[in-house]
C-alpha cells in the first residue's frame, strides 16, 4: 500500500502482507524502510475526523525518554493520505518486544514468558505506568478507555501506552473530542451505565481504572473480584464496581469475600493499601478523593525502597512489614509452584517524569540487610496460650498475661492468614487473653477497695487509741458512782416513789433525804459529762443519737441498769436511769 505523508508528501510504501495488529476499527501497518515507525489505516477513515489528529500531532505531551529506543506513549506523529490526497490514518512510533500488561499481572503467563520478572519490577512497572498517566494529565490529555490491552510492557519494567487516537482532547476553543468506548472492568462507578459519547471525561475517571491496573499488578486478581456470599447468581463485575464492594476494603457490608488461593492484601505496602482504600471506597462517594497519578509514583517508589530479598530464594522481594516471605509460604501452598523464577532477572528501568532526567538503569536488584529467623506461627498460638492459661490459674499480675497473651494471638492470626493456615490456637490464645482483663480490671478494684478500707481502719484504731485512756477514767467514775446509786436503789422502795405529788413521793425525812441524795448522786453522774440527757426511748451522747435497749421506769419498781453502747464515732459507756429527770437542786 503506498501513502504519502500529509506535512511533507513524502511517499511510503506500507507492508501489508505482516501486519503488527488488526481490530475492528483498522489494522496496524510496517513501514518498509522505516523500521521506526508504523502507520494506522482505517477501515472506513471517512467516519474519523482528522481534526483530532492534527490537534494532537501539533501539541505532544513533553516527557523524556526513560531509555534509548523506549516510546513511553505511541503519540501520532503525522497523516497519512492517499494519492487523491484522501485521509487514511496515521503514523506513529513502532514499539517492539513488548506485550500486554496482563502478561505481568498474571502468574502463569509472567512465569512462561518473563520468568525473571520479580515484584520489585511489578512496583517498577507500576512507577512507569503512573509517570505515563500522569504526563498526559499535566497536557490536558484523558485517557478515556483505560484498560491492560492499551498498555504495553517489557522485561525492563518499562510501559508504552498505545492507541492514543482513543484519548479524549480538547483545543483552546472549548471543543472536546470525547473517548467514545470504554472498558467496564476499568470504568468508575459514576459512569457505569452511561453513553461515553455522550460524557466529557476528566482525570479522575482514569485514576480509578490506574488504580484497578496498579492492583491488578500488586495482587494479580482484580480489586472487586471475589466469591459472592449472597443468594442467586453472582453480579457482573460492573455491578459490583456500581455499588462500591471493594472486596478488599475494611469497610462492612460487602457480600464477597477473596478468591480462593488469592494473595490476601497484608502482602501488599500499608501505605498503597491505604491509598486503595482512599481510591475505592472514598473515591466511589466523591470521585475527587482519588489519589493522583504523582502520589500514586512516590508510593510506589517509596514502597520499592522498603523491599527486603528472601533468603532462601533471591529473587523473592516482600515488604519489610511482613515477618516472612509470603511467595515462599505460597509456593508451598501451590504444591511447589513457585510464583516467581530462581534466576537472576535483568536491568530495571524506571521513566522519567517531566520534570526529571532519565536515570541510569539498574545493573542488577538491591539485596536487603538480612533478616532474623522469625517465629512460626505456631509459636505465637502456642505461646498465647500457655500465657493466658497461666495469668486465669495463678491469678497474679492478671492484666499483663491478658494483654500478654491477647497480643501474641492476634500476631498468631496475622501469620496464619498470610500463611494460609488455621489459626485456630491463636483464636483461642487471643479469647482467653480477652476473658482474663475482667479478672485484672476486678483484683484492681478489689486491691484499691481493701486498700482504703485499711486506711480508714488505722486512722479509727489510732483515734481509739489516743481516746481510751480518757475514756478509761470516765468508766471508772461512772463505775463507782453506779455502785452508790445501786446502794440507794436497793433500800429504796416501791412505797418510797408511788402515788408520790412531787418527784419523788410521800415526802418523809428518811425518804426525802435518800431522795435528796439520789438526786444530788444523778446529777453528780450526769456532770461527768457521759450522759446529757436521759428518757425512757433514746439518749443523746456527745452530739451522736443513739439507742438504748430495754430500758425500763423505776416508778414501776424495774432495775435500773448501766449499757454499753456505740455511737458511729467511737464507743461511750451509758448510764441510764428509769425515773423522770428530777429538778436541779439550787447551789447552796
Amino acid at each position: 500500500m503506498i501513502v504519502y505523508r500529509a506535512s511533507s508528501r513524502i511517499r511510503l510504501t506500507l507492508d501489508t502482507s505482516s501486519p503488527l495488529g488488526v481490530g475492528g476499527e483498522a489494522e496496524v501497518l510496517p513501514v518498509l524502510g522505516a523500521d521506526g515507525l508504523v502507520a494506522k489505516i482505517y477501515h472506513h477513515a471517512d467516519r474519523i475526523d482528522p481534526a483530532k489528529l492534527r490537534l494532537m500531532i501539533a501539541n505532544p505531551p513533553s516527557y523524556p525518554d526513560s531509555a534509548v529506543g523506549h516510546t513511553l506513549i505511541a503519540w501520532p506523529l503525522d497523516l497519512l493520505a492517499d494519492s487523491e490526497d484522501r485521509f487514511r490514518g496515521f503514523l506513529m512510533p513502532r514499539v517492539k518486544q513488548m506485550r500486554s500488561l496482563i502478561d505481568f499481572y498474571n502468574p502463569s503467563r509472567r512465569r512462561k514468558n518473563y520468568p525473571l520478572f520479580s515484584y520489585r519490577y511489578v512496583h517498577r512497572m507500576a512507577q512507569n505506568l503512573s509517570t505515563a498517566v500522569k504526563v498526559l494529565h499535566n497536557r490536558g490529555y484523558v485517557i478515556g478507555d483505560v484498560n491492560q490491552v492499551n498498555i504495553l510492557g517489557n522485561e525492563q519494567a518499562l510501559v508504552t501506552l498505545v492507541d492514543t487516537d482513543s484519548f479524549q482532547v480538547g483545543n483552546e476553543a472549548g471543543r472536546i473530542f470525547r473517548c467514545t468506548v470504554g472498558t467496564p472492568e476499568f470504568t468508575p462507578p459514576e459512569l457505569s451505565g452511561k453513553a461515553f459519547s455522550q460524557i466529557d471525561r476528566a482525570p479522575e475517571h482514569d485514576l480509578f481504572g490506574l488504580a484497578v491496573l496498579i492492583f491488578r499488578l500488586l495482587m494479580g486478581v482484580h480489586p472487586f473480584d471475589g466469591r459472592y456470599l449472597g443468594s442467586g447468581d453472582p453480579p457482573l463485575l460492573e455491578q459490583r464496581i456500581a455499588c462500591g464492594h471493594f472486596t478488599y476494603g475494611r469497610q462492612k457490608g460487602t457480600p464477597y469475600s477473596p478468591p480462593p488461593n488469592a494473595l490476601p492484601i497484608e502482602v501488599i505496602d500499608p501505605a498503597l493499601r491505604a491509598l486503595m482504600e482512599q481510591c475505592f471506597i472514598e473515591g466511589h462517594r466523591d470521585p475527587s478523593k482519588r489519589p493522583d497519578a504523582a502520589v500514586w509514583r512516590a508510593a510506589l517508589s517509596d514502597a520499592e525502597d522498603r523491599l527486603s530479598q528472601c533468603r532462601v530464594n533471591p529473587i523473592h522481594f516482600f515488604g519489610r512489614h511482613l515477618l516472612s516471605c509470603p511467595w515462599c509460604e505460597r509456593s508451598r501452598l501451590l504444591g511447589g509452584r513457585d510464583p516467581f523464577a530462581p534466576r537472576a532477572p535483568v536491568a530495571l528501568t524506571r521513566s522519567a517524569t517531566p520534570s526529571e532526567a532519565p536515570p541510569v538503569p539498574i545493573s542488577k536488584p538491591r539485596v536487603a540487610p538480612k533478616r532474623r529467623r522469625t517465629a512460626s506461627v505456631d509459636f505465637f498460638g502456642l505461646t498465647s496460650l500457655f500465657v493466658g492459661l497461666a495469668g486465669f490459674w495463678f491469678g497474679q499480675w492478671t492484666l499483663l498475661p491478658a494483654g500478654l497473651a491477647t497480643l501474641l494471638g492476634l500476631l498468631g492470626i496475622q501469620k496464619s492468614r498470610l500463611a494460609k493456615r488455621t489459626a485456630a490456637v491463636s483464636v483461642l490464645g487471643t479469647i482467653i487473653g480477652l476473658g482474663i482483663i475482667p479478672f485484672g480490671v476486678r483484683r484492681i478494684t478489689e486491691a484499691d477497695r481493701l486498700d482504703a478500707i485499711s486506711r480508714a481502719t488505722s486512722g479509727q484504731k489510732d483515734l481509739i487509741q489516743s481516746a481510751a485512756p480518757r475514756q478509761m477514767d470516765e468508766v471508772s467514775q461512772v463505775a463507782a458512782a453506779s455502785r452508790q446509786t445501786e446502794k440507794f436503789l436497793r433500800d429504796l422502795t416501791v412505797n418510797d416513789v408511788s402515788g408520790a405529788s412531787d418527784t419523788w413521793g410521800p415526802g418523809s425525812a428518811t425518804t426525802s433525804l435518800r431522795k435528796q441524795e439520789l438526786n444530788n448522786l444523778y446529777y453528780k453522774i450526769k456532770d461527768l459529762g457521759m450522759v446529757q440527757h436521759v428518757d425512757f426511748a433514746k439518749c443523746d451522747v456527745k452530739g451522736s443519737e443513739c439507742y438504748m435497749e430495754g430500758v425500763t421506769t423505776f416508778a414501776k419498781g424495774k432495775r435500773h441498769f448501766i449499757d454499753h453502747v456505740s455511737t458511729a464515732t467511737t464507743p461511750h459507756l451509758m448510764v441510764s436511769f428509769s425515773i423522770d429527770e428530777p429538778t436541779r437542786p439550787a447551789s447552796p
